[in-house]
C-alpha cells in the first residue's frame, strides 16, 4: 500500500501506518485493502489458478472487534482459496494479549489460511512468538542481510533461523534481496522464498500485470512484492 500527498509526494507506510494505528481507521483501511487485494487476486487467478497472494495485517487490527468475522466475509466474497492467503503479521506493535493472539492465529489455521510473522527478529519477543504462535511462515527482516557479505554475526543467525525452521517445518521467506551480492549469499541457505528488489520494487496492479500476466486483468493499484 502506498500513499501519495496531492504533490505527489510518496509518504512511507512506515510514517502513515502508525498514525492509523494510533487513531484507529486501521481497521477501516485495513478492511478496504484486504478488500482490494483479494478482488485483484481473483483476476489473477484467472490467468494461474495457484496464484498466492499475502496481506499485511497489524496487531492493532487483530485486536478490534469483529477482525475474524470480518476476513472470513471477505475471503467467501471473492472466492480466495484459503490455502492462496497468506496474512502476515508485522512485529510494529508490542503484543499485549500472546495467548487472544494465538487463538485467532489457531483460528485463521483452522479455516486454512497461511499465516506468517513479518519483520521477524527485530523485536526481543520474536523467538517467544514463535514458540506461542507457531506460524506457518517467518519472513526474515532485511536488515540481516543488508550486509550478509560481511558480517559473521548475520550470517550466524540467518543459518540459525534456517536450522530450527527445518526442524519445526516451518517455511522461510527472506526480505532485503536488494541485489547480486546479496542473493548469492541468501541462496546457500535454501530459504522457500526471496523478496527484494533484485526481483522488483513495490508496483502497481497494472504494472504487476503487464510484467507477469500480458497486461490481462488490470484494476486497481494494489501492487506486489513476492518472487
Amino acid at each position: 500500500m502506498r500513499f501519495y500527498l496531492p504533490d505527489g509526494t510518496l509518504v512511507s507506510p512506515m510514517e502513515f501506518i502508525p498514525i492509523l494505528e494510533e487513531d484507529g481507521t486501521i481497521r477501516q483501511v485495513g478492511e478496504w485493502l484486504l478488500n482490494k487485494a483479494l478482488a485483484q487476486a481473483a483476476l489473477w487467478r484467472m490467468e494461474n489458478p495457484d496464484f498466492v497472494i499475502s496481506v499485511n495485517v497489524s496487531y492493532i487490527q487483530i485486536l478490534q472487534e469483529g477482525f475474524r468475522e470480518m476476513v472470513t466475509r471477505i475471503v467467501e466474497k471473492s472466492g480466495t482459496p484459503e490455502k492462496q492467503l497468506i496474512l502476515e503479521l508485522t512485529e510494529s506493535c508490542k503484543v499485549s494479549d500472546p495467548n487472544g493472539l494465538r487463538d485467532d492465529f489457531e483460528y485463521f489455521k483452522n479455516m486454512g489460511i497461511n499465516m506468517a510473522l513479518d519483520d521477524f527478529g527485530t523485536e526481543y519477543s520474536s523467538i517467544a512468538l514463535l514458540r506461542k504462535l507457531k506460524p506457518q511462515w517467518i519472513k526474515i527482516d532485511h536488515t540481516f542481510v543488508s550486509s550478509i557479505q560481511d558480517d559473521e554475526m548475520d550470517q550466524a543467525i540467518l543459518e540459525y533461523i534456517m536450522n530450527l525452521s527445518k526442524q519445526t517445518r516451518i517455511k522461510v521467506c527472506v526480505e532485503g534481496v536488494e541485489n547480486e551480492e546479496i542473493l548469492s549469499v541468501v541462496q546457500t541457505y535454501k530459504p522457500e522464498l526471496l523478496q527484494g528488489y533484485y526481483y522488483s520494487r513495490p508496483c502497481s496492479a497494472e504494472e504487476f500485470s503487464k510484467k507477469y500476466f500480458n497486461g490481462k486483468h488490470k484494476t486497481g493499484s494494489y501492487g506486489c512484492l513476492k518472487k
